[in-house]
Parts: structure tokens; sequence; C-alpha cells
């Protein structure tokens, strides 16, 4: 099992708007989506970080 810096209890979307906010940027709803699908996470958006895998 694999240790994360991650917080467990966020969703993958929910990480994404975390980190954008620790550099100031508010993204939309439409943004996020986006972002998740460039990466082709999109159907991970809703997952806990911790039930991904090492390599999502």
């Amino acid at each position: 099992m694999q240790k994360t810096a991650l917080l467990d209890d966020l969703t993958v979307a929910e990480l994404v708007e975390l980190y954008a906010a620790l550099y100031n940027v508010r993204l939309t709803r439409a943004q996020v989506l986006d972002l998740l699908a460039r990466f082709d996470l999109t159907e991970q958006r809703g997952k806990l970080s911790c039930h991904l895998s090492g390599g999502q």
C-alpha cells in the first residue's frame, strides 16, 4: 500500500480545486471537468483520493 500526501477524504475534483486555490486560482466547474478530461480522470472525479491506484 502506498502512502500519499493527498488528503484522503477529498474527491479527485475537490483536490483539483484545492490545489488551484493554493495558487490563488479559482476554477469553474467546467474548468475542473476540462482538466480532469485532459488527464483521463473524468470517471474518477467523484472518487476519494484514497481509492485511486498509485498511477492515477
